[in-house]
């Protein structure tokens, strides 16, 4: 599960947080406060820090919103490619095959089940 909260207090997220948590997903948070409830909740930390929005009055979440989409942008290829990786894996190796021996970390496409073999926990994402 990826998440994005600039203070990693957002009300909203962390029940789905914690859900995900209990269910043994990896949790990927984007933030700037790395130490806040979020970030504890997360198995992944991905730190951005935006010292100042681009508007006049500092108040408009233009900059901050540019930064965490570009992560987002460069995690998505990451996870595309491995997938595409997976995939292609499997074609060579057989539905039998191990798989995930041929990938290390990296993504494991097995079907419709996706995992994520990075974190502490390495466990499938809700």
């Amino acid at each position: 599960m990826m998440l994005a909260s600039r203070g990693g207090e957002t009300d909203e997220l962390v029940p789905i947080a914690k859900i995900c948590r209990a269910k043994g997903a990896t949790v990927i948070l984007v933030t700037e406060k790395p130490g806040s409830t979020l970030g504890r909740l997360s198995d992944i930390i991905l730190r951005i820090s935006v010292t100042r929005e681009c508007d006049r009055d500092n108040c408009q979440g233009t900059t901050s919103f540019a930064v965490t989409s570009a992560v987002f942008d460069a995690l998505d290829l990451y996870l595309c490619a491995a997938d595409q990786r997976a995939v292609l894996a499997v074609a060579r190796t057989g539905a039998g095959a191990d798989v995930q021996a041929a990938f290390g970390r990296d993504l494991v496409g097995l079907g419709r089940t996706r995992r994520l073999a990075l974190g502490r926990r390495g466990k499938a994402p809700c």
